[in-house]
């Protein structure tokens, strides 16, 4: 398992496809925080509330660091759409190039060449999502007073505890994906396809339909809403998702011929 862990490490550090993201996503999150584009962050930003009927409206302006790193993130919504349709391309190779079967044939049991896929990817690409909003943030630490700083760090940490547990549900649905289609640019697609129909979703239907309220990305952007209070129930529901596409994907590996 160690090995399986170390190969799959280092297959994504020497992947350009990943490096060209983090970098773009870094240049993005610069960018961001040296122009100030249009002021629609930092002192001037406006950021919504959103509850479990939808959008309620703006609730004046991010004045602090923690704030903006909130504003940051809720408008990071094409960022996760892309992260998620990436790493079920990459993913996908993985049955294209024939990887998995390698392993599997070197004696390896499937259990472990699954785990080793979902600890590696889950890790790394959540924190390649949060290169752009923390890049962005550092930026604007020149435009943003920083009054109270553990405060402040201390809502940072928590927007990044619901970003890795939701987010990264949002994320299995590319590991269930690729493990079912085993394609490269088919899963990639299909991951697209989803991710932007839940987003749609979320945005016009999640206050008529209200199971929509309980999707990852639904809860995200409640979480980030509803920062003073910790949200115990939000971390559970990110949770369940987790565990559950895990499995789901695990049975597919499973019963798959592995020619």
């Amino acid at each position: 398992m160690r090995n399986l862990l170390k190969a799959e490490r280092y297959d994504l550090m020497h992947n350009r496809l990943l490096w060209g993201t983090i970098i773009l996503y870094a240049v993005f999150g610069v960018l961001n925080g040296l122009t100030n584009a249009l002021n629609y962050y930092g002192p001037k930003a406006m950021y919504y509330i959103i509850n479990i009927d939808g959008i309620e409206g703006t609730a004046g302006p991010a004045m602090t660091l923690g704030d903006t790193f909130m504003t940051l993130n809720m408008d990071s919504t094409i960022f996760i759409i892309s992260i998620v349709s990436i790493q079920a391309f990459i993913l996908g190779k993985g049955f294209v190039n024939r990887t998995m079967n390698l392993e599997i044939t070197a004696g390896h049991s499937r259990l472990k060449v699954y785990l080793s896929k979902l600890i590696t990817y889950w890790s790394v690409f959540n924190l390649v999502l949060l290169v752009y909003p923390i890049t962005a943030i550092i930026a604007y630490l020149r435009m943003v007073p920083v009054t109270d700083p553990a405060n402040e760090l201390k809502k940072i940490a928590v927007i990044c505890i619901y970003s890795i547990v939701l987010n990264g549900a949002f994320m299995m649905q590319s590991v269930l994906i690729s493990f079912i289609v085993r394609s490269a640019l088919g899963s990639m697609t299909i991951a697209l396809v989803s991710a932007i129909v839940q987003t749609l979703g979320f945005v016009y239907l999640s206050g008529i339909f209200k199971p929509l309220a309980y999707l990852p990305i639904t809860q995200w952007r409640i979480a980030l809403s509803h920062l003073d209070t910790f949200h115990p129930g939000i971390i559970m529901i990110g949770v369940i998702w987790t565990a559950t596409l895990a499995y789901a994907a695990w049975r597919c590996f499973r019963k798959a011929e592995m020619k």
